[in-house]
């Protein structure tokens, strides 16, 4: 058997139990579900009393492993991380992005992935309209997340970025609010990649290929 301690912005949330039999469980603890109970883990888990059982490792935390961030692209009309070019003494480019999960104190800001939230095994699993209309049932600022998203998607399909994926849209606390996140991962994957003919990392009225 495993335990991890689960903690939400320093505070002891809950813990996370791995059994012999490979199950996993997820347990708040009492102090905090009288004392946080609207901070949940993630949308699927709310802070109750109730025991989560999976027989696989929860989408949530199966989606903090960590992935290269391949972003390369800033524009000024689409919200996106803060990013820049330095050069390096050797005359190589090094690429820099902000972290946006922490403010200037170093404190951690919630911001979870849309795997995470769907709770799919497969980053390509979703759909563009799914992805659509559960960004507009989270946020708080429906409308305007809902035109950011339509935004972001026209957008990548002109940069020729197919690789938008359920990992490159996040949900994020601002405020006690829930919007979508700055933009992150705009790649030119055409470039990379002049073979790959599908045009979109999600099924877009059922295909890929608009």
């Amino acid at each position: 058997m495993r335990q991890a301690l689960i903690k939400y912005n320093n505070i002891e949330a809950g813990l996370l139990t791995e059994t012999d039999q490979g199950e996993y469980i997820l347990e708040y603890t009492k102090s905090y579900i009288q004392e946080y109970p609207n901070y949940f883990i993630t949308f699927q888990m709310p802070v109750s009393n109730q025991v989560y059982k999976s027989n696989r490792l929860f989408p949530f935390f199966d989606g903090l492993i960590p992935e290269g961030w391949l972003l390369n692209i800033a524009v000024d009309n689409i919200s996106v991380v803060p990013s820049s070019l330095i050069r390096l003494a050797s005359g190589e480019l090094c690429y820099l992005t902000k972290r946006i999960d922490r403010t200037s104190s170093n404190e951690k800001i919630h911001m979870i992935d849309f795997l995470q939230i769907m709770e799919l095994e497969d980053k390509y699993m979703g759909t563009m309209e799914r992805l659509g209309n559960t960004i507009g049932e989270l946020s708080s600022h429906t409308l305007l997340d809902k035109y950011r998203f339509f935004e972001l998607a026209v957008f990548n399909y002109i940069i020729g970025n197919n690789d938008m994926h359920l990992k490159n849209f996040s949900m994020i606390l601002n405020n006690d609010k829930w919007l979508l996140s700055p933009a992150y991962d705009l790649l030119n994957v055409k470039i990379v990649l002049p073979k790959d003919d599908e045009e979109t990392a999600l099924l877009l009225g059922a295909k890929r290929k608009i």
